[in-house]
């Protein structure tokens, strides 16, 4: 039978892959034009209307807030109030999110009372770091009190622990289901009629809201919403402007969001770094693909915003990297002139594994952002660890700069993720490419504040490479590269670029 797609059944024959329809936007650009381009959009429509309302969407940590702040500082610069505020507010908690999972489970209990019982559980797991809020001990806090207030069964707790522990196992904050959807209708709503309206606050920290702030919408020319669900069907018909910031990074995406949460001096978030990773693979990667996404439909224009790469990669450490490859031969005297001369200190002599990771859409070296967002993970003596090896660049002594920053230490691990090959499942599930396995074995030293690394690579061969924090101690580098005889040796790259020109 034939369909109802004449091209698409002649693509059948022909194999050929039907040309994806090109897609409508009144406004495609980078962050600045975008922002200009919205100005100008508002200023026209606040002529008429009071307040124009802006729903900004996109993933999360793909720089909403960023692209929230430039707009409202060009309408502020036309006399223009603004009034931001984030779906983000809107949480319902993490408290009510299991507790409504939970008591459907048990119809003695009217829903009448939930959000009693709701309160109540928030005060018994307001104080207690995030891993920890469902632990024994407050499981049996609200145990005991169901049975004083609300008549629960005792031979019920095991019951109630099991549900609460399940519940929290899966709880998932990046599903539209976190968000009081219908309370923001209910805002926007009021708003667009000029009434008065109590916006809710919300806890990071805690997972928890806080008291309401009450707002006067005729006080404010312009409201923007921005959150990962503004163009969610059930409140986007509000806005009158519809954008979608986009940011095509994954890996990207990925490192905003573990500095801002857990990595960077100001983390907001009471995860330890691995449940922090774990959920962004796991459930915020995923979600974005689901939910997300698909909330582009509903844009009117487009912000193309690589503008938070400079937060992503503004790393704590930066090495200087200086690595020669040196034959079977050369080795033997390399040795003996380390172990004869003073000042050498062997500090470890391990096997590693490393596995770097980068986006599937950026998994070349061709592509312009290849060196920019990779990652690497790394499995030694039973451990792993997961670092972000920035880009790197030569200085004016033509030494490798390279910033890093250690997003999970080997000491962090060991809750989710035991070994290599459970994180690298998670990477993949969330659309990451695993570049190259790269295997070595590595006898360390130390010498006048520089590390000198002696590595047998898997299919490349040997390499000595000189590294120090502070590029006051070049000149050390090369006084010991002359010292070893290895002056006139060439600096090489990466061991994953050389990987990777192997496999090509």
């Amino acid at each position: 039978m034939l369909s109802n797609n004449i091209d698409h059944d002649l693509h059948f024959l022909t194999d050929e892959i039907p040309e994806k329809p090109l897609e409508k936007f009144s406004f495609v650009g980078n962050i600045d034009h975008w922002t200009d381009h919205t100005t100008t959009e508002v200023l026209h429509l606040s002529e008429n209307k009071k307040p124009v309302i802006i729903a900004l969407a996109g993933p999360s940590c793909g720089g909403k807030g960023e692209a929230t702040q430039r707009l409202t500082k060009s309408l502020s610069t036309k006399n223009k109030k603004v009034l931001n505020f984030s779906t983000d507010l809107f949480y319902k908690g993490i408290s009510q999110m299991i507790m409504e999972k939970v008591l459907p489970n048990y119809p003695f209990i009217p829903p009448a009372d939930y959000p009693i019982i709701n309160q109540q559980v928030r005060e018994i797991i307001k104080n207690h770091p995030f891993d920890q809020k469902f632990s024994e001990e407050n499981i049996s806090a609200i145990g005991q009190f169901l049975i004083t207030k609300h008549n629960f069964p005792i031979d019920s707790m095991s019951d109630l622990n099991q549900n609460i522990h399940r519940e929290f196992s899966r709880i998932d904050f990046d599903t539209p289901d976190a968000i009081n959807l219908d309370q923001i209708d209910s805002i926007l709503t009021d708003i667009k009629s000029g009434q008065k309206t109590n916006l809710p606050n919300y806890n990071m920290k805690f997972s928890e809201p806080t008291e309401d702030q009450e707002i006067d919408p005729t006080d404010y020319d312009i409201i923007i919403m921005e959150g990962i669900y503004a163009l969610n069907e059930k409140i986007a018909n509000h806005a009158d402007i519809k954008s979608f910031i986009e940011v095509p990074n994954k890996a990207h995406l990925l490192l905003r969001r573990l500095f801002r949460d857990v990595v960077g001096p100001n983390a907001r978030s009471s995860f330890t770094p691995e449940t922090a990773l774990m959920i962004n693979l796991r459930i915020v990667m995923p979600a974005a693909q689901k939910h997300i996404l698909p909330t582009r439909k509903n844009a009117g224009s487009i912000c193309e915003n690589p503008h938070t790469l400079p937060e992503a990669v503004n790393t704590s450490y930066c090495e200087v990297q200086d690595k020669i490859k040196i034959s079977k031969n050369e080795l033997p005297n390399v040795w003996r002139k380390i172990i004869d001369q003073k000042g050498y200190q062997m500090i470890d002599k391990t096997n590693q594994t490393d596995y770097y990771m980068a986006d599937d859409t950026l998994a070349s070296p061709d592509s312009e952002d290849y060196q920019k967002y990779i990652l690497r993970i790394r499995e030694e003596k039973g451990q792993i660890d997961l670092v972000y090896k920035g880009p790197r660049f030569l200085n004016t002594k033509n030494k490798i700069i390279r910033p890093a920053e250690t997003l999970v230490k080997k000491e962090e691990f060991g809750t989710h993720y035991h070994n290599a090959k459970e994180l690298l499942q998670d990477f993949e599930l969330s659309g990451f490419k695993t570049l190259a396995t790269i295997k070595k074995k590595r006898v360390t030293f130390q010498k006048n504040g520089v590390i000198l690394i002696i590595d047998y690579v898997d299919k490349l061969g040997y390499y000595i490479e000189f590294i120090t924090d502070d590029e006051k101690n070049i000149p050390e580098i090369n006084k010991l590269k002359k010292e070893l005889e290895l002056e006139h040796h060439i600096s090489v790259g990466p061991y994953i670029d050389q990987m990777v020109q192997n496999q090509a």
